[in-house]
């Protein structure tokens, strides 16, 4: 929208703070997973706003990494006492929205699923080679979040159904 260039240093700015693991993460600090989806996902937006995907190409082995370290996490989650882990999605996090500390929640798979899906929307319109794990990675998680979504459904007293940030084991429920 005419900030190419803004944007473009916002993304390199978010993009150098990816860790030797494949993770990303801004000022709140290592457990919120949602900053490596949300760089994933920023990337794709502004190339699809620019209609300019050289940054996008040049950052493919970066992204790929980002996966990885997003699938590494899934599998830690699986070990997990968590409904999270038993859930097959990412493993507790910070939530964000006034939750403090490492919670059973559903907002940084959320972000991930949306990054996942920006880059593999994206690598896919550009025949980009190298993404079958990670389009592989966005079906399993989006199959587990839509699992764990129908079990933690929640019934609001107006008679409409939401799902919480929360998962029902969480303490602030009961």
């Amino acid at each position: 929208l005419g900030y190419d260039s803004e944007v473009q240093q916002g993304l390199e700015a978010t993009w150098a703070r990816q860790s030797d693991s494949g993770g990303i993460f801004a000022g709140a600090g290592s457990h919120h997973w949602k900053d490596t989806g949300i760089a994933m996902f920023s990337l794709a937006r502004q190339a699809e706003l620019s209609q300019d995907w050289t940054y996008f190409r040049q950052m493919q082995p970066q992204v790929l990494r980002a996966v990885k370290f997003l699938m590494d996490l899934r599998e830690k989650a699986r070990s997990e006492s968590s409904a999270n882990g038993r859930y097959g999605i990412l493993p507790k996090g910070f939530g964000d929205g006034g939750l403090g500390g490492l919670r059973s929640e559903f907002t940084n798979t959320l972000w991930v699923l949306a990054g996942l899906k920006a880059v593999t929307e994206a690598a896919d319109r550009l025949g980009l080679s190298g993404f079958d794990d990670t389009k592989r990675f966005y079906a399993e998680l989006g199959s587990a979040f839509a699992i764990a979504a129908r079990a933690e459904m929640r019934q609001h007293p107006d008679g409409f159904s939401f799902l919480p940030m929360l998962a029902k084991e969480d303490p602030s429920w009961s």
